[in-house]
């Protein structure tokens, strides 16, 4: 019969998880494997609580973010009741916050979700086979510990000295373990390496007992010396602990891999005492610019703050230390040993650091993330300003239809030689300077896209720079490679773009100087600084050097309507960002003040390709004929088109709404009087527009040549008319030459 102080473990498995399907899958994987084993759920860390107080359980498993009282909090108690209890983490969230706590309370297990099925069974197994050895060792210690007074019956070595560590005494045990294990008769090897100092402590009567282990080969002993003052003698009773070792190694496997986590772990992690850094991981000292982490040591966790974080901290320390609770994310502003600064997020929690408490704090550098929300906020606004922008410029647009081809009509009719002729044509030029302004509005407009064609970007670089700077103060120093890759770009969008810049460069130069143009190939890698897809671009970098950038604007000059020009629009820069954005590229800007500005776009490019000679116009356009249809809801455009198509030859009808150009169109094929091209407006207001009306005429036709015009690039149409059936596309506002001309190309094109 086995008699023990210590009853058998009835093991039992605590599953606590507040998802319930996830309950269910735990549950199910534990019976299935362990059938004998008793089973409780709990779908909170409350409730959890709870069971295991009624059922004491050998085992928990639990998730760590949960109603009520979370996992983590929840096992901090458990341990408290029994620290022996295994408790096992499976969790999602692999945070260094939580797995520091987890290392603190003494978490004994960690497995990620999903759930892999083998690796829980195998840490169950791990568990229950630990209690069980557990177990067994001390039932034996507690009756080894029974027979200690008997020194001959004592089935453990039991060792006498004098005092001066002489053996005089050992019983049978101990000459039978020793010879077990080193096959001698060395009992001195009992002896602990210290039994000298222990003596002259007994003498002293600094101590009557103590406690040591001992190594001998591959086993372990844990002996209890005792000083018998009246006999002069010391008593050794040594006890083999190596199974319970062994059980207290594998116990810890878990803990050390915690450890090492906080080493490698990619967030800065301190530990602090009494406003003092005592600890930091290797991340830590590089976020504040350290080289080792022992450069920290002793140094005010203030001293790394910028004064608007210090009273912010302070308060977050003091509630840790009173409340002894995880205090949650806050953004705080650093300042590095260099004296630059970074945002970060900033954990703090209760901490015992070498006995002592301490606040345990976690940092995160969130420099990256802040860039990338200022970008999303940059790219809302430009959203919500161009559903304003862009109902602006399709209305102007219409009315300098009007303007603009009225003029060129004019100066066509009164020919060249006429007095009025230039005073029409400067007045042609003041429209067209006025649709670039509009044009500046669709660029960032809701849905503007691009039209895109094949481009060597050398050429229009220097054109750029040799336009704007002529004439002026400013200096261009250009430097392009030959075999500068081509770029699929809108040619206009793109010289605005250079424009624009080159007029931010030459406006912090009053005094003149030089500006920098390069450009180079570049082959971006997966994970770049330019958060852009891989692949191949092209860099182009304008450099100037005058007054600089300050800090505080830096971050505002690609906000549309932002300027420190008393006569600035504010529409320049942003109009860069949002043209370089939608050519699938970047603009960065890096600026010291009293230095200079560079700004650097990266632009996709395509290697190997190169874009086909221009096509030479005609100086003067040949005589046309045919049937054309136009459809406008605007009377003076669908007027003005009419009266310039009529001058150049063409037969014309108009309408206003696609339901009546498509029966035109089908009246006029079944009287054998087809139209030759047909113009369709975009959008109509209240009506059916010329996306709707392209698929039914094409019906009627399939050959049909069909041209999209309109006043606002709010839908891909024009960018890519020929996706939706259209032949060609013409941008309001126009002028009779380019409205000629397209029509001249596309209908030659189709006979």
């Amino acid at each position: 019969m086995e008699l023990s102080i210590y009853p058998k473990p009835n093991i039992s498995i605590l599953c606590v998880e507040d998802d319930p399907v996830n309950l269910n899958l735990l549950s199910k994987i534990i019976a299935e494997k362990f059938p004998d084993i008793e089973i409780h759920s709990a779908e909170n860390g409350r409730i959890g609580l709870e069971l295991y107080k009624k059922h004491a359980p050998a085992i928990v498993i639990t998730d760590v973010q949960m109603p009520v009282l979370d996992g983590i909090q929840m096992a901090r108690v458990i341990k408290v009741i029994n620290p022996e209890t295994i408790i096992i983490i499976v969790s999602g969230y692999s945070d260094t916050h939580f797995m520091l706590n987890a290392i603190e309370i003494g978490i004994n297990y960690y497995v990620m979700k999903p759930i892999e099925q083998q690796k829980l069974i195998s840490i169950i197994e791990k568990s229950i086979s630990g209690i069980n050895l557990l177990w067994k060792v001390r039932v034996q210690e507690a009756e080894i510990q029974r027979l200690a007074s008997f020194t001959q019956i004592n089935p453990n070595p039991v060792i006498e000295t004098d005092i001066s560590g002489r053996i005089t005494y050992f019983n049978e045990a101990a000459g039978k373990t020793i010879r077990s294990i080193v096959n001698s008769e060395e009992v001195t090897l009992f002896l602990p390496v210290d039994l000298q100092e222990i003596l002259r402590l007994f003498q002293k009567k600094e101590a009557t007992q103590c406690y040591r282990e001992v190594d001998i080969n591959s086993a372990c002993f844990g002996e209890n010396i005792y000083f018998a003052e009246q006999f002069k003698t010391v008593r050794i009773y040594a006890t083999d602990i190596t199974k319970r070792k062994k059980v207290e190694e594998s116990l810890k496997e878990s803990e050390e891999s915690y450890r090492s986590l906080v080493e490698l772990s990619p967030v800065a992690i301190y530990i602090q005492i009494e406003g003092r850094i005592v600890y930091a991981n290797p991340t830590g000292a590089q976020l504040l610019g350290a080289q080792l982490p022992e450069e920290l040591y002793g140094s005010g966790v203030l001293d790394f703050l910028h004064p608007d974080s210090r009273n912010i901290l302070q308060q977050r320390m003091s509630q840790v230390r009173q409340t002894e609770k995880v205090i949650p994310l806050e953004e705080l502003l650093i300042v590095r040993l260099d004296g630059s600064t970074a945002p970060v997020e900033v954990a703090a929690i209760p901490f015992t650091y070498r006995g002592r408490r301490a606040v345990q704090v976690i940092a995160r550098d969130i420099s990256e993330r802040k860039k990338m929300q200022d970008e999303l906020l940059k790219a809302q606004k430009l959203e919500s300003l161009g559903v304003l922008a862009g109902g602006i410029a399709h209305d102007f647009n219409n009315m300098l239809t009007g303007i603009l081809g009225n003029l060129s009509l004019a100066r066509l009719q009164v020919g060249p030689d006429h007095g009025i002729a230039r005073r029409l044509e400067e007045s042609e030029k003041a429209a067209i300077q006025a649709s670039k302004l509009t044009q500046q509005l669709l660029t960032f407009a809701r849905g503007g896209e691009p039209i895109k064609k094949l481009i060597a970007p050398s050429p229009l670089i220097r054109e750029a720079a040799s336009f704007f700077l002529r004439g002026s103060n400013v200096r261009s120093v250009i430097d392009l490679p030959d075999d500068l890759w081509c770029v699929e770009a809108d040619g206009g969008q793109l010289n605005q773009a250079l424009h624009n810049t080159l007029i931010n460069a030459a406006q912090a130069m009053p005094g003149g100087g030089d500006v920098s143009i390069r450009a180079v190939n570049e082959t971006l890698k997966a994970e770049n600084p330019h958060h852009l897809p891989q692949g191949d671009y092209i860099r182009i970098t304008i450099e100037d050097h005058g007054c600089g950038i300050s800090e505080e604007n830096i971050t505002k000059i690609f906000d549309p309507y932002f300027t420190t020009k008393p006569q600035g629009s504010g529409l320049g820069l942003a109009s860069v960002y949002s043209i370089v954005r939608k050519h699938g590229g970047t603009v960065e800007v890096f600026s010291a003040t009293g230095v200079g500005s560079t700004f650097t776009i990266h632009l996709p490019a395509l290697p190997g390709r190169r874009p086909e000679g221009a096509v030479v116009k005609d100086a003067v356009l040949p005589a046309a004929s045919g049937r054309l249809l136009i459809m406008d809801d605007e009377d003076f455009v669908r007027e003005i088109a009419s009266d310039i198509l009529k001058f150049f030859g063409y037969e014309v009808e108009s309408c206003s709404d696609g339901r009546e150009a498509v029966e035109r169109f089908r009246t006029a094929r079944d009287s054998k009087a087809p139209f030759d091209a047909v113009i369709l407006d975009l959008t109509v207001p209240g009506g059916m527009g010329g996306k709707e009306a392209a698929p039914l005429l094409l019906e009627i036709d399939p050959y049909a040549v069909l041209i999209v015009s309109s006043g606002y690039s709010s839908d891909p149409v024009i960018a890519n008319h020929r996706q939706y059936g259209f032949s060609g596309a013409i941008s309001k506002p126009f002028d009779a030459d380019t409205l000629a001309r397209e029509l001249e190309r596309l209908i030659h094109k189709s006979r």
